[in-house]
C-alpha cells in the first residue's frame, strides 16, 4: 500500500518522531543493556491510537530487579512504569483525529498486549521443542511483568498451555488471556465447521477471556468465513453449553480478500492509519476506511443520545460527544433534554423514537429514572441511582422480540441502567494509594489491614464515593 499523497509533507516525519521519541522511552525504562534471551528480538513498537500497543520481550531477571526499583524497594507492578511512561508520552495531530492543538497530553492510556508469534502461526519465533520451550518461558515472563493482555497461542503442547493458565488464573487475575490460531499456508480452504472448532479451541476450554481466529483466503467466498464461524460458535454456545460463557470473538480473513472480515468484525479490529509509510498486515484498512465501509453496508445504525436533567443550558456534554462521533467517524448525535421531570422525558418523542440510543442522567433525575430501566448494574443497585442509560435493540425474531409490538420501539428493546461515578472516584485512587497495607506476624505470616478513608457530604455523589471505597 503506497502513502497517500494528499497527505501534508510533515506527516511521514511525524510518525518517525513519534516511533523515536517512543523507541528512546522504552531504552530508558526497560535498560536496553541487559542481554535478550535466546530467540529474542528487538522490542517491537506500533503507535495506534488512542491506545499505544508494546510487545516486548527481556528476561526474567531484569524484570525482578526493574520490579524491585534500583534501592530495593518495590514498584508497585509492572502497571507503575508503565503509567511513568504514559504520562510522558505526547499524541500529535494526525490528519484523521483533528485534536485542538498540536500536543496533547494523554494520561494512563497504555495497554501492553504481550504476544510471542511463532512461525507456525503466521510470526518469526522458532516453533521447534526449544523454541516453544522458549515462547512459554517468555510467556510466563509477560505474566509476571503484570501486562495486560497475554496472547496465548492455542496450537501447543496442551499440559504447558494449562500450566500457564494455571498460573494465570491462580497469581495474575489482572492479566486478561486471549487465545489465539492463525491459519497459514493453506492450500484448500477452511470449512465453516473447521473454523469454528477452531474458535472452540481459542476458549482455552472457558480460561480466555476472548478468541480470536484468522484465516487464509483461498477464493474470494472466504472473505466472510470467519465472521460465520464466530456467529456459528456463539450459537453453538448459547444452544447447547449450560458450563462455557459467550467472549468477544476476533473474527479476520489476510490479504485483501479478506477486507469484508474486518468490515464485519465487531470488536477490536487491527486498523493502520493514513499517516503511516505502511501497513502492517496486508488487507488493513485505516479505522476512517473501516468505519465508512461499515456505515455504507448499514452495519452501524444512527443513534441519538442526550444529556437528561434539568436546568442543564451550562452541559457541555453535546458539544463533547459529537466531537468525539466525528472524530470516530460515528454517524451519531448528543443533544441536551432538559425537563422538569423524567415522566416528561418518556413521554417525549426521542426516548420512544427506536433511534435513541442512551441518555447520561444528571440531577435532578438519578433516582427517578430508575423505574423505567428494564436492567440494572450491581452498582446502580447498591448506589442507588442511575447515570447512564443504554438501549440495546432486539432483532425481529429473536428470543428477546416481542411479537405484535413492530410500531413501539420501547417493546422492542431493554434499557440497562448503570452508575459510572464510583469509577471517577476510584481509578484515580488507586492509582495514587494503597488498597491494602500488610502486617507481618511472628509466626512469618502476613495478615492485610485495611486503611480508612474520609467522605465529606452525603449525596449521590458521596455514596458512589463510599461504593468505590467498599471496592
Amino acid at each position: 500500500m503506497k502513502p497517500n499523497n494528499t497527505e501534508p509533507s510533515w506527516a511521514i516525519p511525524k510518525v518517525q518522531q513519534i516511533v523515536s521519541e517512543l523507541v528512546l522511552k522504552l531504552f530508558y525504562l526497560f535498560s536496553p543493556a541487559r542481554r535478550l534471551p535466546r530467540h529474542a528480538k528487538p522490542p517491537r513498537v506500533t503507535v495506534g491510537s488512542p491506545e499505544t500497543f508494546v510487545t516486548l520481550g527481556r528476561e526474567a531477571s531484569f524484570f525482578e530487579s526493574e520490579l524491585r526499583g534500583r534501592n530495593g524497594s518495590p514498584h508497585r507492578s509492572f502497571g507503575d512504569r508503565r503509567e511513568r511512561c504514559s504520562t510522558s508520552s505526547k499524541r500529535y495531530e494526525a490528519p484523521a483525529v483533528p485534536f485542538p492543538s498540536s500536543e496533547l497530553l494523554l494520561e494512563n492510556v497504555m495497554l501492553v498486549v504481550y504476544t510471542v508469534r511463532t512461525a507456525h502461526q503466521a510470526g518469526s519465533w522458532p516453533d521447534d521443542e526449544e523454541g516453544i520451550e522458549g515462547m512459554f518461558e517468555l510467556l510466563r515472563l509477560g505474566l509476571r511483568g503484570s501486562v495486560t493482555v497475554l496472547d496465548v497461542e492455542s496450537a501447543w503442547d496442551p499440559t504447558q498451555t494449562d500450566e500457564l493458565l494455571t498460573l494465570a488464573q491462580e497469581r495474575y487475575g489482572s492479566t486478561l488471556v486471549l487465545g489465539s490460531h492463525h491459519v497459514v499456508g493453506n492450500t484448500e480452504p477452511t470449512s465453516l465447521e473447521e473454523a469454528t472448532e477452531l474458535f472452540a479451541k481459542c476458549g482455552l476450554k472457558g480460561r480466555a477471556h476472548a478468541a480470536k481466529v484468522v484465516l487464509s483466503p483461498v477464493t474470494e467466498e472466504d472473505g466472510s468465513l470467519a465472521h460465520e464461524a464466530s456467529r456459528q460458535r456463539d450459537a453453538d454456545i448459547a444452544a447447547n453449553s449450560k458450563e462455557e460463557v459467550l467472549i468477544p470473538n476476533i473474527s479476520l480473513v489476510l490479504q485483501e480478500m479478506g477486507q469484508q472480515s474486518r468490515v464485519l468484525n465487531e470488536r477490536f479490529t487491527p486498523v493502520t492509519h493514513e499517516a503511516l509509510p505502511f501497513v502492517a498486515a496486508p488487507g488493513q484498512l485505516s479505522a476512517r476506511e473501516l468505519m465508512t465501509r461499515k456505515i455504507s453496508q448499514r452495519l452501524i445504525t444512527p443513534r441519538r443520545y442526550t444529556i437528561l436533567g434539568h436546568m442543564i443550558d451550562y452541559s457541555v456534554s453535546p458539544q463533547m460527544h459529537n466531537a468525539a462521533f466525528e472524530a470516530c467517524n460515528l454517524p451519531h448525535s448528543f443533544v441536551r433534554s432538559d425537563f422538569e421531570t423524567v415522566e416528561e422525558f418518556v413521554g417525549a418523542e426521542l426516548f420512544r423514537s427506536d433511534t435513541f440510543g442512551g441518555a447520561s442522567v444528571t440531577i435532578p433525575h438519578k433516582q427517578d429514572i430508575i423505574p423505567y430501566v428494564n436492567i440494572l448494574s450491581d452498582s446502580a443497585k447498591a448506589i442507588g441511582s442511575v447515570n447512564t442509560v443504554n438501549a440495546v435493540y432486539h432483532e425481529k425474531g429473536s428470543a428477546s422480540w416481542n411479537e405484535g409490538n413492530d410500531g413501539d420501539a420501547t417493546k422492542r428493546r431493554t434499557l440497562y441502567g448503570d452508575n459510572t461515578d464510583w469509577i471517577g472516584i476510584y481509578n484515580p485512587l488507586s492509582q495514587s494509594i494503597a488498597t491494602a497495607t500488610s502486617t507481618r506476624n511472628n509466626d512469618g505470616t502476613t495478615t492485610a489491614t485495611r486503611g480508612t478513608i474520609l467522605i465529606l457530604g452525603a449525596g449521590g455523589t458521596a455514596r458512589a464515593a463510599a461504593y468505590a471505597a467498599q471496592k
